[in-house]
């Protein structure tokens, strides 16, 4: 294995005997957080002495010295710590690695930008304790706090499910069975072993799990919500930075249908050209300066970010498989 590997077993001699219980992954390729996820994890309301916490640093930019050293500090008496730094490296690869290198039979997923609040690990190994079955996912939610939704964008972002394919600020208490993200969910490892590794062939941080998600779909993935699972979403995206995500979003789609194409086209739901996108998106920017329209800023947005989307989609017609 390339790069770096640190590996902190505790200061007692128990926890490094005793097999864990859980394994927390975390494939670390945008976002520089993980003092602010250790600390999370120290807060935790479960013992966490048969736990271990993965972090795959896959950003190409390594973890300073005097960083890693505090958070092994900080967690010596909670759980295990395992750090690998791969240097640059997709995230697709990156979450394989934390896989291996897992040594419990439940395994909990967390995005780079996403910090658990308190109950989070505690309700994935209650979910998973009381459904036994290989095929049953702990999915929570992952919401922007209350000082980052005072944006206006990331407000719409979170209330109109547009990011994750859901929104968790409008009650939901339920999703649909065959949901997945990896953004804060748990897999039993049995059932990740039948559907397999991630695709690594995808450079950008989307679609990777789309294509687990369609494998574990074909398997009987039965996903869950669970209510406390609740984690911040800590990323002060912007437009932006989302209309970027949109660009990658699109190359990594005609990079799916061609690995895929027995799948189809991935993105086939745009009935409307780029042009009416465009217009579209102009006129309700109009509209809410003239009439501060909350509805028409939020069409606004989901006009410009489609139509960022079929520019990029249209552009990448051929996209270089590696």
């Amino acid at each position: 294995m390339d790069g770096h590997t640190s590996s902190m077993d505790g200061h007692t001699s128990s926890m490094a005997d005793l097999k864990p219980e859980i394994s927390i992954i975390v494939a670390s390729c945008d976002h520089e957080l993980f003092s602010t996820l250790c600390a999370a994890i120290n807060n935790q309301t479960v013992d966490l002495r048969r736990s271990e916490l993965i972090y795959v640093k896959a950003s190409g930019k390594a973890i300073d010295d005097g960083e890693l050293r505090r958070c092994e500090d900080l967690l010596s008496d909670v759980t295990r710590l395992h750090v690998m730094d791969i240097g640059k490296g997709s995230r697709g690869r990156a979450r394989n690695l934390g896989i291996d290198a897992a040594s419990s039979d439940l395994l909990l997923f967390m995005g780079d930008d996403i910090i658990p609040t308190p109950k989070v690990v505690e309700s994935h190994l209650k979910f998973h304790a009381n459904y036994p079955s290989d095929n049953a996912v702990g999915l929570g939610a992952a919401i922007f706090d209350d000082e980052l939704r005072q944006d206006p964008f990331r407000r719409w972002l979170d209330d109109s499910g547009i990011q994750f394919g859901v929104s968790f600020t409008s009650g939901t208490q339920t999703v649909n069975s065959d949901f997945f993200y990896v953004t804060n969910t748990s897999i039993k490892r049995s059932f990740q072993e039948r559907a397999g590794k991630y695709d690594e062939r995808f450079p950008f941080d989307m679609h990777d799990d789309h294509e687990m998600g369609v494998r574990m779909k074909e398997l009987g993935i039965e996903v869950s919500f669970l209510p406390d699972a609740v984690a911040i979403h800590d990323h002060p995206l912007t437009l932006t930075e989302r209309c970027e995500t949109m660009r990658m979003a699109a190359q990594s789609a005609r990079l799916y249908e061609q690995l895929y194409p027995e799948r189809g086209v991935l993105y086939c739901q745009f009935n409307r050209s780029l042009a009416w996108y465009r217009w579209n998106a102009a006129k309700k920017f109009c509209h809410h300066k003239l009439t501060g329209s909350a509805d028409a800023l939020g069409t606004y947005y989901e006009s410009r970010l489609t139509a960022t989307f079929l520019q990029s989609y249209a552009d990448s017609e051929k996209f270089s498989v590696r």
